[in-house]
């Protein structure tokens, strides 16, 4: 899955494959951050409707 996102890295210099990783690693802990957030939201909410109609069934 990509974002598009590596387009913003500006190449001012050569750079070796590990230097590459490093800022890429940096950048994807940046974004996995705030990602995570609604990705657990989600998540959690469709449990609890899931749970729900689980116990709606049983009665």
């Amino acid at each position: 899955m990509s974002l598009g996102i590596y387009d913003a890295f500006i190449f001012d210099q050569s750079y070796t494959m590990e230097e590459l990783t490093k800022m890429v690693d940096i950048l994807r802990k940046d974004v996995k951050k705030p990602i995570d957030i609604p990705i657990t939201q989600i998540c959690a909410g469709k449990m609890s409707i899931l749970l729900l109609f689980e116990r709606k069934s049983q009665h």
